[in-house]
């Protein structure tokens, strides 16, 4: 993802939406999914974990 430097978080555009995601060993996180034409802000997927 061009906004945050994670090498974890991907993204895939899908129509006029953007599906967040992160990648793992085990398994793979929906994160959210955004209308394209919404301004992304990383505190809408990323937590302090």
């Amino acid at each position: 993802m061009p906004e945050v430097r994670r090498e974890d978080l991907r993204q895939v555009l899908q129509g006029i939406y953007r599906i967040i995601y992160r990648v793992s060993d085990l398994r793979i996180d929906i994160l959210a999914v955004f209308h394209s034409a919404r301004i992304f802000d990383e505190r809408d997927v990323i937590s302090d974990e």
